[in-house]
């Protein structure tokens, strides 16, 4: 089962097959029905609600088809889960950390009207995920050869690019590869 997909017509493909998928949690067939909206703030700072995704329930209110009673979701993505930030926000918001070498400022400059705590909140995710950013890059991708930096996060970065040498945004493609969660 999907946890990220690219666009609404790949949702709706999977929105199509979604009761004869199995339930990722307990394993049965034709349980899984559509339960509602992900909705969250937009990245900038207007205020405007935008969906993020869809919310998948596998029923157990039928008798002939008793499931788990259990939710998941299935996120666009452009979407970071927790965080009112988009992927290519949050691209911008890193790369900008590397140089201007504050959070605060970094995150100042995208204009999303979030606080300067929330910027070193999204680093320290960031600082956190590191390690499983590597270890799922490194199962499909070779590291990159040594670069000029040796500074872990700049390294991550690089890893990241190198990966991915044709996205315009490492992190969505990330996240539509490897079916994970960047944060």
């Amino acid at each position: 089962m999907l946890r990220f997909c690219a666009s609404d017509r790949d949702l709706d493909k999977i929105t199509c097959r979604l009761y004869l998928t199995v339930c990722p949690l307990c394993s049965r067939v034709g349980t899984l029905i559509l339960h509602d909206w992900l909705h969250g703030y937009a990245d900038d700072d207007t205020g405007l609600r935008v969906c993020r995704g869809r919310r998948v329930l596998c029923t157990n209110r039928r008798k002939r088809h008793p499931g788990c009673g259990h939710t998941f979701s299935i996120w666009f993505v452009e979407t970071i889960r927790r965080s009112r930030l988009s992927t290519p926000k949050l691209w911008a918001f890193i790369k900008n950390v590397l140089r201007f070498g504050n959070k605060a400022n970094a995150l100042r400059a995208l204009k999303t009207g979030l606080s300067a705590s929330a910027a070193y909140r999204i680093w320290k995710r960031f600082i956190y995920r590191q390690s499983y950013i590597r270890t799922a890059l490194a199962m499909h991708h070779p590291p990159p050869r040594p670069g000029r930096s040796r500074q872990p996060v700049e390294e991550t970065i690089e890893y990241l690019v190198a990966a991915f040498p044709d996205a315009c945004n490492p992190l969505t493609a990330f996240q539509e590869q490897f079916q994970i969660a960047f944060l």
